[in-house]
């Protein structure tokens, strides 16, 4: 028998491997997608070019929190990896990318409020991490309450990462104390945040986009900037804000969250 003969077995071998590679390989980015359909909806909403290693290993299969900034801190998991399932099952039928960037943003609220409802029915203990920041570098918490008698409000800034866009959050939320000594989310005559949101484009010094909202009769006043898929490899390194009720307030609160950039 021939050396070729007698390597065919081999040869058959490897590329039966190579193709069940291939399958486990096409079968292993989240939410079915295969790498090549993941480059055909970052190309189509990001002509410019886009960083592609950095989205197939943040698409990579299992759901990971970490590829999505604060967004799993803010609603959890489950909810996060919703919302992500929702904004690329629209990608893939190539909605536009505003009707794309408004749908997560209510999405997030939305399941935000759920989440709430979910884990805190009888109100937030005084003692409990909701309070807390959930991240700090050197002077910098993302998180931070105020309290006069039996009113509190808790003000955030927070990053997001969607792969197909980043936004900057600045947030100021206003609760009163039960007769039970928790906390319930109420409404506040006036509530109001002001931030500013860090935007890096490589090769640049950064841009500092200044966000702000008034609102009245709510729970929550949230303000943020996002930057898009039309812009590649953009990144928000820093936000910072504070809320308050009122101009002239004790209850009043401020944040940041990441590294401030310097600017020259």
């Amino acid at each position: 028998m021939s050396g070729l003969f007698r390597r065919i077995p081999s040869i058959v071998a490897a590329v039966l491997f190579t193709l069940v590679a291939i399958e486990v390989h096409a079968g292993s980015y989240l939410y079915g997608l295969t790498e090549r359909e993941i480059d055909e909806i970052m190309t189509h909403y990001s002509p410019r070019g886009y960083d592609r290693d950095a989205v197939l290993r943040q698409m990579a299969a299992p759901f990971d929190c970490r590829h999505f900034g604060d967004l799993c801190r803010e609603i959890g998991e489950g909810y996060a990896d919703r919302v992500l399932a929702s904004a690329w099952s629209m990608a893939r039928m190539r909605y536009p990318l505003e009707k794309i960037e408004g749908v997560v943003e209510s999405d997030i609220e939305d399941l935000r409020a759920r989440w709430f409802e979910r884990n805190y029915p009888d109100g937030v203990p005084d003692r409990d991490a909701y309070w807390e920041p959930m991240s700090a570098s050197g002077s910098c918490r993302d998180t931070e309450s105020a309290t006069s008698g039996d009113f509190r409000i808790v003000n955030t800034s927070r990053r997001y990462n969607y792969i197909f866009n980043a936004t900057g959050r600045v947030k100021v939320e206003h609760f009163k104390r039960s007769w039970t000594g928790n906390w319930n989310a109420v409404k506040a005559d006036r509530l109001e945040v002001e931030g500013e949101v860090f935007v890096k484009f490589p090769g640049w010094s950064p841009f500092v986009f200044p966000v702000s909202k008034v609102v009245y009769d709510e729970k929550t006043a949230v303000k943020g900037h996002t930057v898009g898929f039309g812009i590649p490899a953009a990144t928000i390194p820093y936000v910072e804000g504070c809320g308050f009720t009122t101009p002239i307030s004790s209850l009043f609160a401020c944040t940041c969250d990441g590294e401030e950039p310097p600017i020259p």
